[in-house]
């Protein structure tokens, strides 16, 4: 692969490639007459990087699970089989929705649950799988929290350095590596069973919980894990469903979506003359203390709500209408 990496790469730096969205399979996994690589193997040893991913092919992305799995990927042509490297790390950027307000606080989002479905139908569960970290990103500013880039540095230095100390790093380890090297307390170890049986996680998810608690013990110099990693460790693995990342929903919701429905109802029948928008924006700002998930069940209940008082206050009208004509003629 020396020579394919671009012309402004050296030896001596971890290569990084950020290919386009209209990319093909043959550009990803590589191919062509002579067999060439792909961005997959010429990402050897550094980052994949792939900004605005649900844009991409579906079957393009399908197609980086076996890779990061193996971590080499098979070309067969006519006479011939090449096997190349395709140990990268893996980074995926995208909206949450097609307009991208989906989960925003102080915006409203125009896509209907049917298009937020299928602009994550992209993504299947086995792909998400093998994604470790996820993380919603939004404007907090309430966050004063500073971490300067040196001192980040330092603490990757000290989780590399434990892991080349030990012989092989937390991303390649197995179910066996993992029983051994990520032994949790009795504490731990409770928490772990109380979110293996409250979410349904797969071994796969439980494998992805362990390796990123025991590599946040790693970046404070620590080689046992504590509750405090486990619990960081579970914020930053959540599942993913529709642009939304599974908070659990608690026990109240049902009993709270019921409740704000009767409500809404309320208010419409209070204020049939009230702009759609400005009241959403009401009942938003009455929302703050729910997830994101709730929120979103909300407002489209809430929508209903209003479509259907809408369709009533129409129908009336036109009953007073026609009331009226009647009394002209007469």
């Amino acid at each position: 692969l020396a020579g394919l990496t671009g012309p402004h790469q050296d030896k001596y730096t971890a290569p990084f490639r950020m290919p386009h969205q209209t990319a093909s399979i043959e550009r990803m996994c590589g191919g062509g007459v002579n067999c060439r690589p792909g961005e997959i193997s010429l990402a050897t040893n550094g980052t994949l990087f792939l900004d605005e991913a649900a844009e991409f092919r579906t079957s393009v992305l399908q197609i980086l699970r076996v890779p990061l799995e193996n971590k080499s990927v098979t070309l067969a042509r006519a006479g011939r089989s090449t096997v190349y490297p395709a140990n990268f790390q893996l980074g995926l950027a995208t909206n949450p929705c097609p307009c991208g307000c989906l989960g925003s606080e102080d915006k409203i989002c125009l896509c209907s649950a049917h298009s937020v479905e299928q602009y994550w139908k992209k993504f299947s569960g086995p792909l998400l799988d093998r994604i470790e970290i996820k993380h919603f990103v939004k404007k907090d500013t309430e966050d004063t929290r500073k971490i300067t880039v040196d001192e980040m540095k330092s603490h990757v230095e000290t989780a590399i350095k434990i892991q080349r100390e030990r012989g092989i790093y937390n991303s390649k380890l197995d179910p066996l590596y993992i029983a051994e090297l990520c032994k949790l307390n009795e504490t731990c170890q409770k928490y772990m069973d109380t979110i293996i049986q409250k979410n349904d996680l797969s071994p796969r998810n439980v494998d992805n919980i362990l390796k990123v608690s025991l590599t946040i013990a790693n970046m404070d110099g620590r080689e046992k894990i504590e509750i405090n990693d486990l619990i960081e460790a579970c914020q930053v693995t959540k599942k993913i469903e529709n642009g939304i990342i599974n908070n659990n929903i608690n026990i109240n919701y049902f009993e709270t979506l019921d409740n704000y429905s009767n409500k809404t109802i309320e208010l419409l029948s209070q204020k049939p003359e009230t702009n759609n928008k400005a009241l959403i924006l009401d009942i938003k700002e009455t929302l703050k203390n729910l997830n994101d998930k709730q929120k979103l069940d909300i407002l489209n209940n809430v929508v209903e709500e209003i479509q259907k008082n809408l369709e009533q206050n129409n129908e009336n009208i036109n009953e007073i209408e026609i009331t009226q004509i009647n009394n002209k003629k007469r």
